[in-house]
């Protein structure tokens, strides 16, 4: 019973950590693509 319960444990916290990590690729991916276009302006408008 216990091996059961702390196997579906390890699986909820690797998908946990999974969508952390999506979260975050996601985050630095929205953060880079506005610095690259807030940097394109930048350069539009010397």
């Amino acid at each position: 019973m216990s091996f059961a319960f702390s196997d579906f444990f390890n699986k909820s916290v690797d998908g946990g950590l999974e969508v952390l990590l999506l979260i975050l690729s996601l985050l630095i991916l929205n953060f880079s693509i506005s610095r690259i276009l807030s940097f394109d302006r930048f350069l539009l408008s010397q």
